[in-house]
């Protein structure tokens, strides 16, 4: 079972791969965003200071915010498709898990996504600034958790896509999901920077482990910091996982009872 699911992930990695258009455009979108945001925040310095970050490690942490922020792919949209024209029902006969296949397809090309889009990140980080923030080792881990937050981020929009079942359109809920992202995930400025009470809600949400305290690592590492995010992360992602078996079992229930 596992080898058809290693089958989808390679399969939708290299499609990805190939689909140069897409990566090109993604990559421009992703440098724009770098260069507006760097420009951003020499304004906002002027106002609040910079507590001590120069601008070169600031360019690296927003660097790092887009990396996973344009790599994940929208698989929330490919759900709600699937469910609303029926593909989603002639699929669950088939002797391999949707969930499992859709979490593959996502899978494959969000890490085709974080590859390309990460040399194209962090190299564009590391010719404006001149600098490289971490020593090899701390960098290695540092891009292992990136790709764990990015499968993260990919199950939360699973999540989102599983609503399809019940409110039909998912836009306005992702909606709601990108703005609690953007404001509590600390996108532009580290989440230190915030009033205490802002602070005290994101962390109670999963938004910093996405964004804002996953990429302060890049500003002051410490293996302990890393193992705090590491273990924040897996909790979210167990917590996620029940929360997407739960829908999708009640979902499957609505089906059989509505004859769909």
């Amino acid at each position: 079972m596992l080898a058809k699911y290693t089958r989808l992930f390679f399969l939708s990695f290299f499609q990805t791969l190939k689909n140069r258009n897409a990566l090109v455009g993604l990559s421009v979108f992703l440098i724009t965003c770098l260069l507006i945001f760097d420009n951003l925040w020499k304004v906002i310095a002027i106002r609040i200071g910079q507590e001590g970050l120069n601008g070169s490690l600031l360019l690296w942490y927003i660097a790092s915010n887009e990396w996973i922020l344009v790599s994940v792919p929208q698989l929330h949209e490919e759900i709600e498709d699937e469910v609303k024209n029926g593909q989603f029902t002639y699929m669950l006969p088939r002797p391999i898990s949707y969930l499992g296949a859709c979490f593959s397809r996502g899978l494959g090309k969000l890490f085709a996504n974080l590859i390309v889009l990460g040399i194209v990140t962090f190299g564009f980080a590391y010719w404006k600034t001149g600098v490289f923030p971490l020593h090899p080792l701390p960098f290695f881990l540092f891009l292992l958790i990136g790709f764990a937050v990015g499968a993260l981020a990919l199950l939360a929009l699973i999540l989102i896509g599983l609503s399809s079942f019940w409110i039909g359109q998912v836009a306005p809920l992702y909606s709601v999901w990108e703005k609690l992202y953007l404001t509590l995930g600390g996108l532009m400025i580290p989440l230190t920077i915030y009033p205490d009470w802002l602070q005290n809600v994101a962390n109670a949400t999963l938004f910093p482990i996405l964004l804002g305290e996953r990429s302060a690592l890049l500003l002051d590492f410490s293996y302990h910091k890393w193992l705090c995010v590491s273990v924040k992360l897996g909790i979210w992602m167990a917590g996620i996982c029940l929360l997407i078996t739960m829908l999708y079992a009640l979902g499957l229930k609505k089906i059989q009872h509505e004859g769909g």
